[in-house]
Formats: C-alpha cells, structure tokens, sequence
C-alpha cells in the first residue's frame, strides 16, 4: 500500500514540478519581451506572475516569486538588454499522511524552478 501510495505521490510531484518549471518559461519568455514601466516598475513584475498563474493554473502566492536583475545584480525586472531570473518556490502538500514520514515537514515538498532570459533591446537603439 505505501509503495502504491508513493508511486502515485511522486507522479504528482513530477507533474507538479514540470508544470511550475513550464509556467516559468513562459512568464519569463513573456517579461523579455514586454519593456518595463519606468513609472510602474511593479507593474511589470505583477503581468510576469499573472502570466505564471495562467500558464499553470496553480494559486501562486506573490511571495514564492522572486525577480533578479543579473546584469546589475539588483532585485527587479531589469531594462533593456538587462539578463534577469525569474524563480519561483512552491510549497507542495503531499495528499497521503502515510507518505509524510518519508519527506518530513509535514508532508510538504517545496519545489523550486527558475528561467534566465536576456531583456530585448529597447526599441529605440
């Protein structure tokens, strides 16, 4: 029975896992692509996660997403031609008590996935 139940717990977790690391590249592919609001710099952070939300259907909090301008190693969405990384960690409750045991904390996996992607150019020059 906890062989059954494990079986089924890490196909969930695989499903889960493959969907938040889609979701993930699709947000990011979405945040190079759109230029960031000098004069609503968290506007541009809010349509990433609203891209992510939609792309995996999952209730995303705002707090597992973190955004990290590389180029400048700042926090934030960076600018024109600025390399960023989305990453997102997801806390998982694993469905069967009989399965907790074997992860610990209380049955909960967090899952952690990230792209990294290059802002286009401005459209200026």
């Amino acid at each position: 029975m906890l062989l059954s139940l494990s079986v089924v717990e890490a196909a969930m977790l695989f499903f889960a896992y493959l969907t938040l690391q889609n979701g993930v590249t699709a947000a990011t592919r979405f945040g190079v692509t759109v230029s960031n609001d000098d004069d609503h710099p968290t506007r541009h952070a809010d349509s990433i996660m609203r891209v992510m939300r939609d792309a995996t259907g999952l209730k995303l909090e705002d707090g597992e997403f973190t955004f990290y301008d590389i180029t400048t190693q700042s926090s934030g969405t960076g600018g024109p031609d600025d390399i960023i990384q989305v990453t997102v960690k997801h806390p998982l409750q694993l469905i069967s008590p009989m399965v907790w045991p074997l992860v610990g904390n209380g049955g909960v996996i967090t899952l952690s996935v990230s792209a990294t992607m290059r802002n286009e150019p401005s459209p200026n020059g």
